[in-house]
């Protein structure tokens, strides 16, 4: 019998708690924020608009441009 990949975390050790709690509470944070779900989409013409707009070869010109 192999031995398991994994160890068992004992919930009554103050450290273990802590540290527990504190994972759990982000994990929760985490799902609440609205930036971790995207509401726009973000697909391949969304990208093709944003490369083809004026304004972003103008920045992309400006950037790349070599000063004499």
């Amino acid at each position: 019998m192999t031995a398991p990949n994994f160890a068992r975390l004992d919930g009554d050790r103050p450290e273990i708690s802590r540290l527990m709690t504190a994972m759990l509470q982000a994990r929760e944070a985490l799902s609440r924020r609205s930036w971790s779900h995207p509401l726009e989409y973000t697909g391949v013409e969304w990208w093709a608009d944003v490369l083809a707009d004026p304004r972003a070869a103008d920045k992309h010109e400006a950037a790349t441009a070599v000063a004499l």
